[in-house]
């Protein structure tokens, strides 16, 4: 004999999973707010320097800075600990979701993945701070061994160049979305370590 399910069991299952289906976006809000956090929080994370926003005006930017300011004061270390207590109301399913959009929405989509499009100079700037640092020491060191002054800007421009085309690498929108999904990945990982259930599956890590 079936069995018999209650119309009353069955309303409720149905209640559950469209307030899952409507709070998906506010868990995705939630998930982008966690990542932009973290970016500019750490190193580890996103785009490895990002420099205080600029506004057109000076109020905006006050204003825009500020926002950057209070994000951050809510990160805490270790980096993992920070993700797993940012996305405690989130759910699995919704995070093998957010990486797969990761992986297949454009950079264009970002606003939907809820995460800041980088202007140019807020991308770019580890690459400049590389460059101006490499290029003043390299430099400087080599004028303290007694090089002329075109022999120590051959050797820096030689130094630092180099070193800043390897610094754009990890500020390409690619890579700032597989730090993203590698970090959420390894909390998809650490749920799944602890589901005895084994109905959710893992995203490979490093992918």
């Amino acid at each position: 004999m079936g069995q018999v399910i209650k119309i009353d069991d069955f309303k409720q299952e149905l209640k559950r999973l469209s307030s899952l289906k409507n709070s998906i976006p506010e868990q995705y809000k939630s998930i982008g707010e966690a990542l932009s956090i973290c970016e500019i929080s750490t190193i580890k994370v996103g785009v490895p320097w990002l420099p205080p926003s600029k506004a057109p005006s000076k109020a905006l930017n006050k204003a825009v800075n500020k926002e950057s300011k209070e994000l951050n004061k809510k990160f805490f270390y270790p980096l993992e600990d920070f993700i797993k207590a940012s996305l405690s109301a989130v759910q699995t399913e919704t995070l093998i979701s957010y990486c797969e959009d990761l992986s297949s929405l454009g950079s264009e989509d970002n606003d939907s993945l809820h995460i800041p499009n980088l202007k140019p100079h807020q991308r770019y700037y580890f690459c400049f701070v590389v460059i101006v640092v490499l290029f003043s020491s390299s430099t400087f060191i080599s004028l303290l061994l007694n090089s002329s002054i075109s022999a120590a800007l051959a050797v820096s421009v030689i130094t630092a160049i180099p070193a800043g085309l390897l610094a754009i690498f990890p500020c390409l929108e690619i890579q700032r979305r597989v730090s993203f999904y590698i970090l959420l990945s390894r909390e998809i990982s650490r749920r799944r370590g602890s589901d005895s259930t084994g109905s959710i599956g893992i995203i490979p890590q490093g992918t």
